[in-house]
């Protein structure tokens, strides 16, 4: 059986799906917020184990965290998740540093975003795969 909090967190982020889709940018933001920013995405939906040693686990508590799980196919594609939750914040984000560009008080919206940012700034642009001959 499905605890509530599984159930309250499956709910919230398809919410936050469904207002990003109508456009609802920071809805869905702060919809996918807490799941997102905790990093343990997997486990709140419900579509994982917990994250403990195996000397901790007894079988007994490997049957209730397995039976806690929801079934494959109704499983909420994480790739998905994260994705709208980056560009959520991205568009929020973005006019925002904008408009506080030499604050030095300014907040971040979202610290992934940022994280992610960094990421990318860091790494050099790949293009595509370059032909040696071209056809006629």
């Amino acid at each position: 059986m499905l605890s509530p909090q599984i159930l309250y967190n499956r709910t919230m982020v398809q919410l936050g799906i469904c207002a990003f889709r109508e456009g609802l940018i920071k809805d869905a933001h702060n919809a996918l917020l807490d799941i997102q920013s905790s990093g343990r995405a997997k486990e709140l939906l419900g579509q994982g184990l917990l994250l403990r040693s195996l000397q901790e686990r007894n079988p007994e508590q490997e049957k209730v965290e397995k039976r806690r799980q929801v079934p494959f196919h109704m499983h909420v594609n994480l790739e998905l998740l994260e994705c709208v939750y980056l560009v959520a914040a991205m568009l929020l984000e973005i006019p925002y540093m904008a408009a506080h560009e030499f604050d030095a008080r300014r907040r971040m919206i979202s610290k992934q975003f940022h994280h992610q940012l960094r990421v990318g700034e860091r790494q050099p642009l790949l293009g595509g795969k370059r032909r040696e001959r071209t056809g006629f």
